[in-house]
């Protein structure tokens, strides 16, 4: 990659997260959503010439995985986005 790109994943542009690209594509990193850590995920996917972009956020808790998936055609709004950490900045586990 070059050096302009690797500024480019990194920027607060992307729903103000910054983001590692993997071999994929795929920006991937840990975040907190009220005080747990969970593996978030941007991607974009291709259906019939459209991207659909994909913000995907996995905790993992007592060997069991909770997936919380938004997607957007082109892109997902400010106002989606900040809906969305919002009600992820809820999630509670039982004992």
């Amino acid at each position: 990659m070059s050096e302009e790109v690797n500024k480019e994943d990194n920027s607060k542009d992307k729903n103000d997260i910054a983001f590692k690209e993997n071999e994929t594509g795929q920006r991937i990193e840990e975040q907190e959503f009220n005080n747990k850590k969970a593996r978030v995920t941007y991607f974009v996917q291709k259906s019939h010439g459209t991207d659909i972009s994909t913000y995907q956020v996995t905790f993992l808790n007592n060997g069991k995985s909770y997936i919380f998936t938004i997607s957007a055609v082109k892109k997902i709004s400010d106002e989606n986005m900040k809906s969305f950490e919002d009600m992820l900045n809820t999630v509670e586990f039982q004992q």
